[in-house]
């Protein structure tokens, strides 16, 4: 009686210690997807782009996976102020900001883009 008594309490120090020591995480929440026409309608610029090159970080960042950001080339315009063959520089995500991530095996890859301008005109865009 007395063994399995301190194993109880041997498991509840050690949950105890466990949850005492986490610490907080950060993650992307991904919420139901809107249907395509809701996206339609949200977005301000539709395209079509290729992925045309990638811009690698001078310092190693294994978080954004070592690259800076992306720059596609406009295919296809269904919506939006922008032209075929308008270049568009994508930031990069690290995957918790919910923001996509590219790589060099993405280029020459197209993809269809529901996306908002960013606010200042020098700031890059970001698939999200």
């Amino acid at each position: 009686m007395q063994l399995h008594l301190r194993r109880i309490i041997l498991f509840f120090l050690v949950i105890c210690f466990l949850c005492l020591r986490s610490t907080s995480a950060n993650a992307c929440v991904i919420l139901p997807r809107p249907t395509v026409l809701d996206e339609y309608e949200r977005a301000d610029v539709v395209i079509i782009a290729r992925v045309v090159s990638i811009e690698k970080t001078k310092e190693r960042d294994s978080m954004h996976l070592n690259v800076r950001s992306a720059t596609m080339v406009v295919q296809r315009v269904f919506k939006g102020n922008v032209k075929v063959q308008d270049a568009i520089s994508f930031q990069q995500g690290n995957g918790i900001d919910c923001l996509f991530t590219f790589d060099e095996n993405d280029i020459g890859t197209e993809y269809l883009l529901y996306l908002n301008p960013p606010e200042e005109a020098s700031d890059l865009w970001y698939v999200g």
